[in-house]
């Protein structure tokens, strides 16, 4: 397990892309996942809505190839990344 998320998530400036990666992971969300969730509907049926947590991964992932100052190496720890937002948005929802 160590092995996965030994290489962690790099920034290489100060705080600067945060708030880019905040706004540009709400276009992409807005824009793209929509269209996604329509072509994976099958699939997402079929794997009981886990397939969401991938494509969440996937935004994530073409989030971080937008952004110059924010690398998050692998798949795996995007996903950890992903299911972490997840948490975050479920917790804020039901404040």
């Amino acid at each position: 397990m160590k092995r996965l998320f030994s290489r962690g998530m790099h920034l290489y400036q100060k705080i600067v892309p945060l708030p880019k990666s905040g706004i540009i992971l709400g276009v992409v969300n807005l824009f793209i996942r929509p269209l996604l969730l329509l072509v994976m509907l099958p699939f997402n049926l079929i794997t009981m809505g886990l397939l969401t947590f991938v494509m969440n991964t996937w935004m994530i992932m073409l989030t971080d190839s937008m952004l110059k100052g924010l690398k998050i190496p692998g798949f795996w720890l995007t996903l950890l990344v992903s299911l972490i937002i997840s948490i975050i948005n479920i917790i804020l929802r039901n404040l």
